[in-house]
């Protein structure tokens, strides 16, 4: 009778396990549930969007030297699958990621409950190993700061690394005490390579697995190694695969760089980040998209972190050398954290929530294992505190997951929640820009050299604004700084440029889009921008080329479209004007604009007239009178209409040069 209750019992246990793996992912499900709404941002456009890497296999692993999946071909083959499958329709991208991140709390809960049941732990702890790590795996799943590295696209690179760093763990655990160890070697070994595939943290797995060995199985580093020296081998020769990986992407020159941030300065700010990493493990608010890379952290400030984290070092290597669990758990917080919070300066980002996606799983296991194990409540009340709490961070996980639905609202809340960040002031401008608030993305732009007056590409934006509005003198200034601060700085040289045009100083302006040219012969902007120049100073056989290279590099452009047909159908010059040419692009035109211009419809009137056809010119340009009538610009209305005055006489456009160049 005995026996069979203890079977009874031990087939209990094993199926307790597969319904809570069933509960972690039908959670985590829940909690993201809104994240499927979310689009591309930010970071999105250059490494996904705009990089035709992704888009095919054969060249997924070769991604740009200078972008975010350099040197990440596991996570770049990701992408590609997404962009095989189902193109850009974000679905299938959040699919992916939410897939990603359910996989990695199952391997947080198989290896907490494979854990909390060693000898290390007392009777307490491994009679409740399997609700121990169910909920810790339930508190890392829900957590809101685990959001940017599960909804914001780009980041699965963070949570696919994490993913494979648990699977390097989880498969050493096996091959440690269990049977075919030789396969779960080969298995760690093969998910430690794609981990390093995936990002370079994945450098620290090893340290990792031999740390872990050490505190719950062989008992000591030396053992560890002696019993498992191929095993340690194998995962070290990820270093040869992460080594070539570097070097491919040019040492990640874009991200690292000692010369601009100081290792002394980033210390500073890392140990503020650590702090800023720890609070909101604890308390998830407030949650920032970019935190910018120019952070005034007051001495005091990261005196006392620096202090607070120096003591807990210091604590972490006592307890890891005497093999105490909670040594294996703040190891696991420091050692992942350490390639992106140490000396190595990364500044693009210095401070970034998604690289707690791994780390948290350590604080979240110490807080419920270590001081829970000394705040006694009775079982029931535990229980419903653990429910309270999973619910009350899933909801804010499902909150913050709207943020990710709106560019523009998101980085509202930054600028709203960071107003000292001048990046963000910046990006929040160009969405104003977008969306046509010029007067709003000139407040931000401002804003944002305010904050770093000697940016080159805050200068730059700020000067396009005023250029767009009119402000060509004020422009001047703002790209005169922007190219002092960066004289290879492309755009702000072209803005420049076309800002001499606007002020007559044409032949500089010429010199200045050339020289540009000379460096970039395929930089398109200073090709269509210098084409619309000398077109506009009557130099169409000079604009021709300029136009066709511009066309060639952006088929779409609207002003190049414009600019080569109004040439096709206008030009004095025999061998320069082609009717037929000029219908052709205003076609495209009105493709790529989703209707015509008034403009538009009389150049296509201008057009049909060379080619004898009034009977279809007349009514084109009638259209177009009436539209530009019915907008109430009176300046425009007269010209069009003087311009159909004349195709009704017969005549062509061409024969009144001063009647064209009002129309142009």
């Amino acid at each position: 009778m005995q026996v069979e209750a203890h079977a009874a019992a031990d087939e209990k246990a094993r199926l307790r396990p597969w319904l809570v793996y069933a509960v972690l992912v039908a959670v985590t499900v829940a909690a993201y549930w809104s994240s499927f709404d979310g689009v591309f941002h930010w970071d999105d456009e250059d490494d996904l969007l705009r990089n035709p890497f992704i888009r095919d296999f054969a060249t997924a692993w070769n991604a740009p030297s200078q972008g975010g999946l350099a040197g990440r071909p596991v996570a770049s083959y990701t992408f590609a699958l997404n962009y095989a499958l189902g193109g850009y329709a974000t679905f299938g991208w959040h699919l992916v990621n939410l897939a990603i991140h359910s996989s990695a709390v199952c391997l947080v809960f198989a290896i907490l409950r494979r854990t909390f049941s060693s000898a290390s732990f007392d009777a307490s702890v491994r009679s409740r190993a399997v609700w121990l790590a169910a909920f810790v795996a339930l508190l890392w799943a829900v957590h809101p700061l685990q959001t940017q590295s599960v909804t914001y696209f780009v980041q699965r690179v963070e949570s696919l690394m994490g993913l494979f760093v648990l699977a390097t763990l989880y498969a050493a655990i096996r091959a440690f005490d269990g049977p075919r160890s030789f396969a779960w070697s080969l298995a760690c070994v093969g998910a430690c390579w794609l981990a390093v595939g995936t990002k370079e943290v994945a450098v620290v797995a090893p340290f990792l697995v031999w740390i872990y060995d050490r505190t719950f199985a062989a008992g000591s580093f030396a053992e560890a190694w002696k019993r498992r020296r191929g095993l340690y081998l194998g995962l070290a020769s990820s270093w040869i695969l992460l080594a070539c990986l570097v070097v491919a992407s040019e040492g990640r020159s874009e991200s690292v760089d000692v010369g601009v941030a100081g290792v002394w300065a980033y210390l500073r700010v890392q140990a503020f980040a650590l702090a800023t990493y720890v609070k909101l493990a604890v308390v998830p608010y407030p949650l920032i998209f970019d935190y910018g890379v120019r952070i005034q952290v007051a001495p005091w400030v990261w005196a006392s972190a620096g202090a607070a984290i120096v003591a807990a070092l210091v604590f972490t290597v006592v307890a890891v050398v005497r093999g105490r669990p909670i040594g294996f758990a703040l190891a696991w917080f420091f050692l992942i954290l350490a390639p992106t919070s140490s000396v190595l300066p990364i500044v693009t980002e210095f401070v970034a929530e998604h690289r707690m996606y791994l780390p948290l799983a350590g604080l979240l296991a110490i807080a419920v294992v270590f001081v829970g194990a000394r705040v006694k409540l009775p079982s029931s009340l535990a229980a419903a505190f653990g429910v309270c709490v999973v619910i009350a961070f899933g909801a804010l996980t499902f909150a913050r997951n709207r943020d990710y639905h709106d560019p523009d609202g998101m980085w509202a809340d930054v600028v709203a929640k960071c107003p000292t960040n001048d990046r963000a002031q910046n990006n929040f401008g160009n969405c104003l820009r977008a969306k046509g608030d010029l007067d709003g993305a000139f407040e931000h732009y401002a804003k944002a050299c305010e904050l770093a007056p000697d940016d080159a590409n805050w200068r730059t934006n700020l000067g396009a604004i005023r250029l767009e509005r009119g402000d060509v003198a004020g422009a001047l200034v703002d790209l005169e700084r922007a190219v002092a601060a960066d004289p290879s700085h492309a755009l702000a040289r072209t803005l420049r440029a076309k800002a001499f045009g606007l002020s007559g100083e044409v032949d500089r302006a010429t010199a200045d889009f050339r020289a540009v040219l000379a460096a970039a012969p395929d930089y398109g902007p200073a090709l269509k921008e210098l084409a619309l120049l000398l077109l506009a100073n009557d130099r169409a056989r000079e604009a021709v080329p300029y136009f066709q290279s511009a066309l060639a590099i952006a088929p779409g452009d609207p002003d190049v479209l414009w600019g080569l047909a109004w040439i096709c159908a206008t030009a004095p010059e025999d061998d320069l004007r082609s009717p037929e040419n000029a219908l052709m692009l205003l076609q495209r035109l009105v493709a790529a604009q989703r209707g015509p211009r008034p403009r538009d419809l009389m150049l296509t009137a201008a057009a049909l007239m060379e080619l004898g056809r009034s009977k279809e010119a007349l009514p084109t340009a009638e259209l177009a009178v009436e539209r530009i009538r019915s907008s109430g610009k009176a300046a425009r209305v007269e010209t069009l209409t003087r311009a159909l005055e004349l195709f009704r006489a017969g005549k062509l456009l061409r024969s009144d040069p001063e009647l064209a160049r009002a129309l142009r």
